[in-house]
């Protein structure tokens, strides 16, 4: 679809549609809004340059997610910043509207906050998670259940 000339127009469109996914998905990660912006930021870059690499176009999203989770990994890890949960703060711009949910999202691991938003917020397919996350169908099964039981469990 691409071949050597890159379809940017393709490209800007799809990041468009998946913007506040990646931004919820990069400060789950970083827990920071300025980190997550910078790292989306940086991601998207990667994900231009190498889009003549990506050869099933209907697969753009798990691979820009994958592209945005490796690169919020390098990031934390070049910054080697901890911010405890418990100060995890948004503008007003990215408030979520409801906030007992998000302090409960808060203590979830890593793939789990990112199994959720991926499933219930931005509707991803058990599939597409898995493509994400690197791990099995079973698996991503598995953790949306285990988590979907911890979160009733914490807004008890």
């Amino acid at each position: 679809m691409f071949g050597k000339k890159r379809d940017g127009i393709w490209f800007a469109e799809q990041v468009q549609e998946m913007k506040s996914a990646m931004f919820y998905i990069a400060i789950s990660i970083l827990h920071s809004e300025w980190d997550a912006e910078d790292a989306t930021a940086n991601a998207i870059l990667k994900a231009y340059e190498n889009l003549d690499s990506l050869r099933e176009p209907e697969k753009f999203r798990p691979w820009l997610l994958r592209i945005l989770k490796n690169e919020c990994c390098e990031y934390a890890k070049k910054n080697a910043k901890y911010v405890p949960q418990d100060k995890w703060e948004l503008t007003e711009e990215f408030k979520p509207p409801n906030t007992d949910l998000w302090n409960a999202m808060k203590e979830l691991g890593e793939k789990d906050r990112l199994a959720i938003l991926l499933f219930y917020l931005e509707g991803y397919k058990i599939r597409e998670i898995a493509e994400v996350l690197e791990e099995p169908v079973g698996t991503v099964k598995s953790r949306l259940s285990r988590t979907r039981k911890t979160l009733k469990e914490l807004l008890k």
